[in-house]
């Protein structure tokens, strides 16, 4: 059944739960960032752009802000950030200890229904290289890899790495080449092939040079 959106007072009702227009407003303005090449941003635009008020669409923006997304900067607007080095690396670091920890864990739970759905994801981040649909690339990348952190069912564990994702996504320009497609590929499937062997050590190795392989991308591209 279709989800049923309804306007009341500020607020959208979606299948009986609330949903503020500051989060309408967030996933909007996060969106733009993430898939368009937008640079610079005013609040007059994104109001006319979102047909919202100013308060919905400054409390976007400053959650944007604290999360790293964007700098409001007095007399110039909003302006996107670029992705520093250092903190790429720290994201990428954050990542590798969370999903390494996350995979260990996993293998304890780890079934044969859960062997299928990564070999599926597999089976469509190669359908998407295929038609080098980057978009759909990316976003089954994330999938297998919160996927794998599904499976332990730790929140914050899956929060922070939907957060990091997001950024590193920003970093990388939204751009990957099809020999990194390819690349990316080869490496869910070994990590996939080793849990099945029950090598969960080599699983591991596997999984944490595939994460550090993203540090590399981005120098070569800076």
């Amino acid at each position: 059944m279709n989800d049923l959106l309804i306007h009341i007072g500020g607020v959208i009702k979606i299948n009986k739960e609330k949903v503020f227009l500051k989060d309408i407003a967030y996933e909007k303005i996060k969106n733009k960032i993430l898939f368009e090449k937008v640079k610079h941003m005013t609040e007059n635009s994104l109001v006319r752009e979102l047909n919202m008020s100013r308060t919905p669409i400054r409390e976007a923006l400053f959650k944007l802000q604290h999360e790293g997304f964007l700098e409001i900067i007095s007399n110039q607007g909003i302006v996107v950030n670029n992705m520093s080095i250092n903190r790429l690396e720290s994201l990428i670091d954050m990542r590798v200890a969370i999903e390494s920890f996350s995979l260990r864990q996993a293998f304890i739970e780890l079934n044969e229904s859960d062997l299928l759905m990564l070999d599926s994801i597999i089976k469509e981040q190669e359908k998407a290289s295929n038609k080098n649909d980057i978009l759909t690339f990316r976003e089954k990348d994330a999938e297998f890899h919160h996927y794998l952190l599904e499976i332990n069912d730790n929140y914050y564990f899956m929060k922070m790495f939907s957060e990091v994702y997001e950024l590193q996504f920003t970093a990388r320009k939204r751009h990957t080449t099809k020999q990194e497609m390819e690349k990316l590929i080869s490496d869910h499937q070994s990590i996939v092939n080793y849990l099945k062997e029950e090598k969960i050590e080599l699983a591991i190795e596997t999984l944490v040079k595939h994460l550090n392989a993203g540090k590399e991308q981005y120098f070569r591209r800076n």
